[in-house]
């Protein structure tokens, strides 16, 4: 298959970071079945037309419409809107966008990539005047723009759609940004019967900003554990393992929530929530005890420091018996196995309703300590418009291990391939004039088995999966025309 990039003239190179929050949509979506208002999701903000109106919904999943469309994983997110097929929704033009925004480095280089794939399943062509846009404007500390928009776009030309298509490109930021708005945008006439806009493996790669936790996901942007309530259950969601009470039953939900005193978020725009109904809808009474927990590879012999904010909501003047609720971290050898005693910070109930930081001190690992594990652990016996435990914010900070480096080159029969895109999972560059390229991968992906797309504008796409060895590497590629 051919598969055209949109940019083809930059240099070669790594980055340091995924800046972005739930980039291939795998840890959830937003999803809007239609309207003209914002909504918030999974890292991402939603804007439909704000006249006409649109949606958005899981691209993975949507049968309707030529089908799931996903680039990598198992998830992604499509634009759509109804557009005069079921009343009340008027046929016309419609611009919606995707977005998020970022803390970033000033003067500083960054790479923003996002695939778009435009379903037309009537013409070779969208109407005249279609456009799918990667935009990423730099923003200063006030919210103000700053310079012109980096802007990646394709118009609806045959070219163009019915395959997927990267947007993206390199730049430098100004001494002055502090972030960026990362806009994913789409301008289309077509209703969902006839053609929509999915995106998927979107990223913002380049040095990230301030102290960085090594947990996945501690600030539960890129989505909360969700369960209405489960009996002795254990199971993983947005990189959090939830264990639910085997005798009576507990539950996990976003702090968004509005019952039980309403949202409780100590930073961004979503936490965790984790609650029982007790009594409730037929529930059974009595004291409940779940957690949700994470391990993260560490340095042997590196000293780390673990905290998390956590808001014990009550309504009544005191909570039920028992009641504890606890951050613990336990080091882990390489074979999984407990190395010495956990080590643990216990919030006081008197510091209810308010957000309290639980800190675990800064302590030294042995030099068997593969991986740290950090839990957040309560025990309570009340329902959950009574009580509940919200939890923002977690981290675990210390040095990284290092990770590992491919390099290589992309070539057709021995002449470089300048522009064509190397992407690992979610990590993506370019090659430069030489056809070389280079990629930073994160230590936990080490000995992981990882998809490597290659592609060019008039070559033919390559891919193929290898097992990250323990050391840097160079794979090397040679495409057909």
């Amino acid at each position: 298959m051919l598969l055209g990039i949109a940019i083809l003239t930059l240099q070669a190179g790594g980055f340091a970071a995924q800046v972005l929050v739930n980039p291939g949509f795998e840890a959830g979506q937003v999803f809007e079945n239609q309207s003209t208002s914002p909504s918030t999701g999974a890292g991402w903000t939603f804007t439909p037309d704000p006249v006409l109106g649109s949606g958005c919904w899981d691209g993975g999943v949507t049968a309707w419409t030529g089908g799931p469309k996903v680039h990598n994983g198992s998830h992604s997110i499509r634009v759509f809107h109804y557009g005069g097929v079921y009343y009340p929704w008027e046929a016309g033009w419609r611009t919606a966008t995707l977005s998020q925004t970022p803390d970033v480095l000033g003067d500083s280089d960054y790479t923003a990539t996002a695939w778009v794939y435009v379903t037309n399943v009537n013409t070779s062509t969208m109407a005249s005047g279609f456009y799918a846009t990667l935009s990423v404007q730099e923003l200063d500390a006030g919210g103000n723009p700053v310079g012109a928009a980096h802007v990646y776009t394709i118009d609806g030309s045959a070219a163009n759609v019915n395959k997927w298509k990267l947007l993206g490109g390199r730049f430098h930021t100004s001494a002055a940004t502090v972030k960026v708005s990362f806009m994913l945008i789409a301008h289309w006439y077509e209703d969902c019967n006839v053609g929509h806009i999915t995106w998927d493996d979107c990223g913002l790669s380049g040095p990230p900003v301030g102290t960085s936790s090594l947990l996945s996901n501690g600030g539960f942007e890129g989505g909360a554990v969700l369960d209405n309530t489960t009996m002795c259950a254990t199971y993983t969601q947005v990189d959090w393992t939830a264990s639910t009470d085997c005798n009576y039953g507990s539950g996990f939900w976003t702090a968004t929530a509005t019952w039980g005193g309403g949202p409780r978020i100590h930073s961004g725009t979503n936490a965790q929530r984790v609650f029982a109904y007790n009594g409730l809808y037929g529930h059974p009474v009595g004291p409940r005890s779940s957690s949700l927990s994470q391990s993260a590879a560490i340095v042997p012999g590196g000293t780390y420091t673990v905290s998390a904010w956590v808001y014990a909501y009550r309504a009544q003047p005191a909570f039920g018996e028992p009641f504890e609720v606890m951050l613990k971290a336990e080091e882990l050898d390489a074979g999984g196995s407990t190395i010495g005693e956990a080590r643990t910070a216990v919030f006081d109930p008197a510091n209810a309703n308010a957000w309290t930081q639980l800190t675990i001190p800064a302590f030294a690992t042995t030099t068997s300590t593969a991986k740290i594990k950090v839990t957040l652990l309560q025990t309570w016996n009340d329902n959950l418009m009574d009580a509940h435990i919200n939890w923002d914010d977690v981290e675990l900070v210390g040095p990284a291990p290092s990770g590992i480096t491919v390099n290589g080159t992309v070539k057709c029969n021995g002449v470089p391939i300048e522009g064509a895109v190397v992407m690992v999972d979610q990590y993506v560059t370019f090659t430069g004039s030489d056809g070389a390229y280079s990629i930073d991968l994160p230590f936990g992906m080490v000995g992981t088995t990882q998809s490597f797309l290659v592609a060019a504008d008039g070559y033919f796409t390559q891919k193929l999966w290898r097992t990250l060895p323990t050391s840097s590497f160079v794979q090397n590629f040679n495409l057909g025309a």
